[in-house]
């Protein structure tokens, strides 16, 4: 399960207005979002995602003989949806589905949303197939060993001392993570990665990136673009980027990062270096299949 995206110009107006809650778009705001996506030729998400659970489908049936797998992609704002998707499951009678949303960490407005909108579509269909969430898969040894790897090597090419590690990870109103576990693992896994990759804890930060300043809602600090323009401030020009809140190229990655931060780092003299996405790695691969190889036994 994954919050998707737009992969035509004609499948911007829909999606944007299902995250506006059924509301359209202001004609400013649409032509915002379509330049953004013209820009970077439109998001491969969708087409990663897919191989993403074919990766995961197949291994998991070469490890597991006594089990066979079947998988389904759903989407939050975009077709296929995730109801769609438990639908299949039903249709195909499945003995037990297991949830797994594309994203490492744990979050009641992200994650959460993912869950309940199967069970309600369950219900819909009074169906008692049992569900199985997968919360979080921050702490998989192979996700870890892919960004730890990444990282050794950018810092080894490097040579130079003066540098920062950033971790960011999609943000949300700060409100909205009173009591949640998001921004904990959040910085959980990021000190793995470094840990893995032996990079001292004073060389990194952590930053919410896609966050709003001004307006009605208060988002969680600190902002990527102005941690990053802090360190170039200091002279410190070398910035390496690790979106650990994703595991695929899209528009956050394609615009909001190797566009509009670079532009930001560039300004003011330094260097943006941005690990390549897990997308379909093997590594990446382990890491979802053992996540759903440890809930095959849940009821």
């Amino acid at each position: 399960m994954a919050y998707g995206t737009p992969s035509t110009e004609e499948e911007i107006l829909p999606y944007y207005t299902d995250i506006l809650g059924g509301r359209k778009p202001s004609d400013e705001m649409y032509a915002e979002l379509v330049e953004r996506y013209r820009i970077i030729d439109y998001s491969p998400l969708a087409k990663i995602s897919e191989a993403q659970a074919e990766g995961v489908i197949e291994t998991l049936n070469e490890r597991n003989a006594e089990h066979t797998f079947v998988g389904f992609n759903g989407y939050r704002h975009i077709h296929p949806f995730v109801g769609d998707a438990i639908e299949q499951c039903v249709e195909q009678d499945v003995d037990k589905i297991i949830g797994v949303a594309l994203t490492p960490q744990y979050a009641k407005y992200s994650t959460q949303i993912y869950h309940d909108k199967a069970l309600a579509r369950l219900k819909e269909l009074n169906s008692t197939i049992p569900y199985i969430p997968i919360n979080e898969w921050h702490e998989q040894p192979a996700i870890i060993e892919y960004w730890g790897k990444e990282l050794a090597d950018c810092v080894k090419e490097l040579n130079d001392a003066d540098y920062r590690v950033v971790f960011s990870a999609h943000n949300l109103p700060a409100e909205q993570t009173k009591g949640d576990v998001y921004e904990e693992q959040f910085h959980k896994m990021g000190e793995l990665i470094a840990a893995y990759a032996e990079v001292p804890e004073e060389k990194c930060q952590w930053a919410w990136q896609s966050g709003h300043e001004g307006g009605p809602v208060e988002w969680m600090r600190p902002f990527l673009e102005e941690t990053v323009e802090e360190n170039v401030k200091q002279g410190i020009k070398q910035i390496i980027s690790i979106p650990i809140g994703f595991i695929s190229d899209n528009l956050e990655i394609a615009y909001d990062l190797d566009i509009e931060l670079k532009g930001v780092i560039e300004a003011g003299g330094g260097s943006l270096h941005r690990l390549a996405m897990p997308n379909t790695h093997p590594l990446l691969i382990d890491a979802l299949t053992e996540a759903v190889s440890e809930k095959v036994e849940e009821r």
